[in-house]
């Protein structure tokens, strides 16, 4: 049978998704759950759309969809259906689920005039509903909106760069809070130089394959702007030549780029957390195999000793897991009973070992398993075991949603083992050790080297070197936790996607980011217990030690990338990613939750889609206008000047450029401001190189003339080849 659970008779706002899923149940004849059979949501109403049509119950036997209201769909009743696929016709009624949700009246936008402009003109928007704190999206460009009217008249400026010569049909629609509007087209001429003049901290974003002078920078002349040209999109990190052109003045000199100040971060403060290396390169390995690989069937070139189950060796273990689509979850395994799994025996992840695992812990969350061969002492596992049970795993959830529960047995299974030690032999120390990972090969249960759930692999203690790099029992301990919750993440989201949804696996940047996000969450909440001088060893040290190894890392990889504009992307990774490239990541990442909130970062977990594409759709913003205003919040922090608005900051939680500050203080980083953007003067050309999703700040000022035009395109003149997605940002500062 197949029951509603939650979601039934919630109102929606056309044009918003419902703000909660729909969830229904499967059970047996017995009335127990089942996982892992697919359920299809489905709705004949052209007002709904569904963001997953068939996914598969969790262990608890829930299946979750989110519903969306078309824009401008009519008030009341919207009927979901959700049935069990492959029910036989008698069984049908039991087999069917009805949700009802009440439709809400959302912005409508009825009209826009004038139906063609230019640049610089003024559009007037009427219609209903059009607010709360309305925003305005002409050609996928968000411009501030004025209500003229109440929530019934706006108007709104057509931005430069829509289109290149004659009239370009664009789109224009309104989102107010969480619900859009329906589009309405408009013919836009771009009009050269035309525009009013930007107010103080208003970010305009253009883009286009021909940048050439419909950015016009306006204001009292010495008014500056940061100006940061940059390439939208996820292709390979290939370095692009580029030229930025200052109209005005006499002048025809040249401004690097890239132009180091200082000394990078890590001369200083890498050092300490460069073991990180080799962990780092085996989980992006791991990302990068799981996006590729099929939900079922195997590579090739993997080779596995054969399956391994769940292991009964003591009256009280229950039955061994089988496939979770076709069984129902089983009991739960005894303290001390032992199991079978799977590891992997190289750097390479193409081969496994088979180990025992002891079961140490049985909590609220999690089974933690410890190796037959050695590692923690008891001690050491009865602080470990309620950490990762409790707070961890509690606040790892609330953030990105529940695991799959692909073995049926509630919880997320720990096996820490000196095989993951072992992976870094002793010979092989420098670039550090493996202190756990996921990989989605055991949410393939026909896989070879499966091990058929939900499963983190930790390392041990091992202060003699015995199994591999000698590893000190406290820096195995505190290394666990940080590394437990980035992989949790990846767990999450893999299975969200690929199993529950049968979508594709996140884009590696993205994946990494979340995870790098998930730690940091970890340490602000730490941070926040612990306010200065208390749970410091040392009272002037910046951080809590419990925050340590969650937020060190990530300040010193955004430290790091802010550092080397036009290096290293955020969507684009170098191989498995650099340090840079991952704290890109997580300063995206971060930003992203702050301007959007919490939900935005559970509907990217909580989804089929990837990459660019999948934060789309959870911010309900295209995604070049978007990064646009990321990558000015970025080096906004390197310019003086207060008063800037949520949107501009980098973290709202956290004052990053106050922190670098604290750390240069220290000697941990080289300098206060890890890059200030090179100014370039009237008649000048910036000239460099960077690869898509990197950045390249600059600073612009206005010219005599109270207007000054730029031009961004190929060094030597070009056109950018097809595909390039090329894009300027600017925003002008106060005085």
């Amino acid at each position: 049978t197949l029951r509603v659970l939650a979601g039934d008779a919630q109102p929606v706002r056309a044009g918003a998704v419902a703000p909660a899923p729909l969830e229904a149940v499967a059970r047996d004849a017995a009335g127990a759950a089942l996982p892992g059979v697919a359920v299809t949501f489905a709705t004949a109403d052209a007002r709904g759309t569904l963001g997953d049509t068939t996914v598969r119950t969790d262990g608890t036997g829930v299946a979750r969809a989110r519903v969306w209201a078309a824009p401008g769909a009519a008030p009341g009743p919207l009927v979901v259906r959700a049935e069990l696929a492959g029910a036989a016709p008698a069984d049908s009624l039991g087999a069917v689920a009805r949700f009802t949700l009440i439709v809400a009246a959302g912005p409508a936008l009825r009209a826009v005039s004038p139906a063609a402009a230019a640049t610089g003109d003024t559009l007037t928007l009427r219609g209903a509903g059009l607010g709360p704190a309305p925003t305005v999206f002409i050609g996928g460009v968000a411009v501030p909106a004025v209500a003229a009217a109440g929530d019934t008249l706006l108007r709104a400026v057509v931005p430069p760069c829509l289109g290149s010569g004659g009239a370009t049909p664009v789109a224009v629609r309104v989102l107010a809070g969480d619900a859009g509007s329906v589009e309405h087209l408009v013919r836009v001429t771009e009009r050269p130089g035309a525009g009013p003049v930007a107010a103080v901290w208003q970010p305009l974003v253009a883009a286009g394959p021909g940048l050439d002078g419909c950015l016009v920078l306006r204001g009292a002349p010495g008014d500056e702007y940061l100006v940061v040209p940059h390439f939208v999109g996820e292709g390979p990190p290939t370095a692009l030549s580029f030229a930025l052109r200052v109209d005005g003045g006499g002048g025809g000199g040249a401004v690097a780029a890239v132009a180091h100040a200082h000394a990078p971060a890590h001369a200083h403060a890498r050092h300490p957390d460069a073991p990180r290396g080799t962990q780092a390169r085996f989980d992006a390995l791991l990302r990068a195999r799981d996006r590729f690989a099929p939900l079922a069937g195997r590579p090739p070139s993997v080779r596995a000793p054969g399956p391994a189950a769940p292991t009964a060796r003591t009256a009280t273990t229950a039955a061994a897991t089988t496939a979770a689509a076709t069984t129902a979850a089983p009991a739960v395994p005894a303290p001390g009973s032992t199991r079978e799994f799977q590891v992997y025996a190289t750097l390479e992840a193409r081969t496994f070992v088979r180990v025992t695992g002891r079961l140490r812990h049985v909590g609220a969350h999690v089974l933690l398993y410890q190796d037959e061969a050695g590692g923690f002492d008891d001690g050491d596992l009865a602080r470990l075991a309620p950490l990762l049970d409790g707070a961890l795993y509690a606040r790892t959830v609330a953030a990105f949603g529940p695991p799959t529960d692909l073995d049926g047995n509630g919880r997320t299974v720990v096996l820490l083992t000196p095989r993951l030690n072992a992976l870094t032999p002793g010979a092989t120390c420098v670039g550090g050790t493996v202190a756990g990972y996921f990989t989605g090969v055991d949410l393939r249960p026909g896989e070879p080297g499966s091990n058929r759930g939900e499963v983190f692999y930790g390392s041990v203690a091992d202060p003699a070197g015995r199994f591999g790099c000698p590893q000190a029992t406290a820096t195995a301990r505190a290394a666990l936790p940080a590394t437990f919750v980035h992989e949790l993440q990846h767990l999450i989201s893999y299975g969200q996607h690929v199993v529950a949804r049968a979508g594709a696996a996140e884009a590696v940047w993205l994946d990494e980011g979340l995870s790098h996000y998930a730690e940091s969450l970890v340490g602000d909440w730490y941070d926040a217990r612990f306010p200065a001088p208390a749970g410091r060893t040392d009272p002037a040290q910046l951080l809590p030690d419990s925050a340590q190894g969650y937020l060190r890392v990530n300040l010193f990889n955004a430290y790091d990338w802010l550092s080397f504009p036009g290096r290293a992307s955020v969507t684009a990774y170098h191989d498995v990613g650099t340090f840079e490239e991952r704290g890109a990541a997580w300063l995206f990442v971060r930003w992203l939750a702050d301007r959007h909130g919490p939900a935005a970062v559970l509907r990217l977990v909580q989804s089929g889609r990837a990459g660019t594409r999948n934060v789309a759709a959870a911010t309900g913003e295209a995604f070049g206008a978007l990064f646009g205003q990321f990558a000015l919040a970025a080096y906004l922090d390197a310019l003086p000047g207060a008063g800037r608005p949520p949107a501009l900051r980098l973290q709202q939680g956290r004052d990053l450029g106050a922190t670098f500050a604290a750390l240069a203080a220290r000697g941990s980083v080289s300098a206060p401001v890890p890059y200030g953007p090179p100014l370039v003067a009237a008649g000048s050309t910036a000239t460099g190189t960077m690869p898509p999703g990197a950045l390249a700040p600059f600073r612009v000022r206005v010219g005599a003339g109270g207007a000054t035009a730029l031009r961004f395109g190929p060094r030597d003149g070009a056109a950018f080849a097809p595909g390039v997605r090329p894009q300027v940002a600017a925003v002008r500062l106060p005085r």
